[in-house]
């Protein structure tokens, strides 16, 4: 059906199987969700990334810990609202993705980069927290150990994925991380 589309073909709906329109329309709406992110409209945004995953179905995980994803950075990057609120929302999404992508102790087949921009967006939501309101040393003892290592884990996997710009971000942030 898809490349009846591509060659200009109107798309048929009534051949379509019954579970590839949901899974179009879960889609369309992440896609909807992004363009509304990069435009710095937080409420649409949200909306539609709510939308895609009332369409998605049940055995979409990947679909689902990607959304995670995109909702995690929309709150990072929201320049409205109460600025710790939103840090602990994309905090919240990066731990559900993170979880979602691991099954006995490694990464789910096809969700590495999913789980990568997990890993750097949470490390990203701690700097940004310890920016905001600072940091006692006991916290930072705690906490510093476990956001280097994410950041390493990170590094290693968009080098293996040969993803250049979120290596460079990850060890960037990990070099931060030691100052």
């Amino acid at each position: 059906a898809w490349r009846e589309t591509l060659k200009g073909t109107p798309l048929d709906v009534t051949r379509l199987p019954e579970l590839e329109i949901p899974v179009m329309l879960a889609k369309v709406e992440r896609q909807l969700g992004n363009a509304y992110r990069n435009l710095g409209k937080v409420n649409d945004a949200l909306e539609h990334f709510q939308a895609a995953l009332t369409y998605s179905i049940p055995h979409q995980d990947a679909f689902r810990h990607a959304v995670a994803v995109d909702q995690g950075y929309l709150y990072l990057e929201a320049t409205t609202g109460d600025r710790e609120a939103n840090l602990k929302s994309a905090a919240a999404c990066f731990a559900r993705a993170t979880t979602g992508c691991v099954e006995k102790g490694g990464v789910k087949r096809g969700l590495g980069k999913t789980y990568t921009l997990a890993l750097v967006g949470d490390a990203r939501v701690y700097f940004d927290l310890v920016s905001l309101r600072g940091s006692p040393p006991e916290r930072r003892r705690k906490w510093l150990p476990v956001v280097t290592n994410q950041l390493r884990i990170a590094a290693k996997n968009a080098r293996l994925l040969g993803i250049v710009p979120l290596l460079q971000e990850a060890l960037f942030f990990l070099g931060k991380a030691y100052l």
